[in-house]
């Protein structure tokens, strides 16, 4: 039994919470008025535990974790954030390397939401990652110059306590201080668990900006991982590095709630979607995972 589930859950299971997932589908009616994607950059599963992420562990059951969770192959940070963004595997959206190639990714939530008159932010501590939107297509384009993922969390809560910007419908954050440890220093390393710390105390600071602006009601939060890692590197197909964290907290999201079945970075662009009540496209591969959400929800 991995630490998450023991540590989080083993309670909650024993008083009757059981996993639900869905296969799927189109929303009618927005569930959120926004959505926020954390993705933590290289953060293994077994690194979420107490002693290094409090912040997270102290609210993981109020909402729906994904213990089943998993990156796809290539287990590398291009691929795995195209397919957060596009809803399709790899090999269907076309970023099979970690490589700037200097072309931007088609049919991403940035695009679509741009098109329905819908707003967003990005926010990114590396500047590959740039090939997530065009600045065109988002409101706010927070591009980290140097490995330092505080100007993105800190222009996150500014946006956030600006009355204008709370009227956005989708923010992506990244965050890339395991990643940066794990490469230098290994992987569970002392340095890596520090790195790890200030990712959960960054996670914190994101929180507490849509607590504190009273936008956490109606807001869908969802933290995830492109990747672990083992030694110094994330490329064999090892639990390891396939194993990533999953988890969905804020508005509309039951409470509780352990989801068994398989995960992956395909499903979080149509579940964004489904939150909103935005129509799916039929080319997406992953799909909505329904089991998030509590029953008859509806933005109010």
């Amino acid at each position: 039994m991995n630490r998450l589930r023991s540590v989080l859950l083993s309670a909650l299971l024993l008083s009757g919470f059981f996993p639900a997932v869905g296969l799927g589908g189109e929303g009618a009616s927005p569930i959120v008025r926004r959505v926020v994607v954390v993705s933590i950059d290289g953060l293994r599963l077994d690194a979420l535990r107490p002693d290094w992420m409090p912040n997270l562990t102290r609210v993981a059951d109020r909402g729906v974790v994904a213990e089943g969770a998993r990156c796809v192959v290539p287990s590398r940070t291009i691929p795995n954030h195209i397919s957060m963004v596009t809803g399709k595997f790899p090999a269907a959206h076309g970023f099979l390397t970690n490589e700037f190639e200097g072309r931007y990714a088609a049919g991403t939530l940035f695009e679509i939401l741009a098109a329905r008159n819908r707003t967003s932010g990005l926010y990114v501590s590396k500047m590959k990652l740039a090939l997530l939107a065009r600045p065109s297509q988002v409101g706010r384009y927070q591009m980290a110059l140097k490995r330092d993922s505080k100007p993105a969390v800190e222009a996150f809560r500014s946006d956030m306590a600006a009355g204008e910007r709370s009227r956005w419908n989708f923010c992506f954050i990244h965050l890339g201080d395991p990643d940066w440890a794990g490469h230098r220093h290994g992987w569970m390393s002392p340095q890596y668990g520090l790195a790890v710390q200030e990712a959960d105390r960054l996670f914190g600071v994101i929180w507490e900006a849509l607590e504190e602006n009273g936008l956490l009601e109606k807001t869908l939060l969802i933290l995830t991982a492109d990747h672990g890692g083992v030694e110094k590197d994330h490329g064999a197909d090892v639990p390891e590095v396939r194993r990533v964290p999953w988890i969905a907290l804020g508005g509309g999201v039951r409470r509780g709630v352990l989801l068994s079945d398989p995960v992956g970075p395909q499903d979080i662009a149509p579940t964004v979607l489904y939150a909103l009540g935005e129509p799916v496209p039929s080319d997406m591969q992953g799909r909505v995972i329904e089991g998030v959400f509590a029953p008859a929800e509806a933005v109010r």
